[in-house]
């Protein structure tokens, strides 16, 4: 490429300062390209984020009504104590054996 006729008759400080500015505008598309990757990553992100939410917080919720029903059960097993089968439908549970669709029925 440099042996080329269109180089030939410009000097080392031509080729030096088109060396150089085709560098530089290499550099900045390599910027621009990446500013608009880096947007667009940061939308998908955002609207990740904003579908698993509601997900998240129902998941949670689920389990930690399972493990409240699961640490009452265990009390009663262990200590046969009436309280615990209190605190056990308070959970949820007597309200109907699938705790879990009131938090995921919010979902859909």
């Amino acid at each position: 490429m440099f042996g080329s006729r269109a180089f030939k008759p410009l000097g080392i400080a031509s080729k030096l300062t088109y060396g150089f500015g085709t560098l530089a505008g290499l550099t900045l598309l390599v910027v621009a390209l990446g500013f608009v990757a880096g947007r667009k990553a940061t939308e998908d992100i955002d609207v990740t984020e904003a579908v698993r939410a509601p997900v998240s917080l129902a998941s949670a919720q689920a389990q930690a009504s399972l493990l409240r029903m699961q640490l009452h059960v265990r009390g009663y097993l262990v200590l046969s104590d009436a309280e615990d089968i209190d605190q056990y439908g308070q959970t949820g549970f007597r309200e109907g054996p699938w705790v879990a669709q009131h938090h995921v029925g919010g979902l859909e």
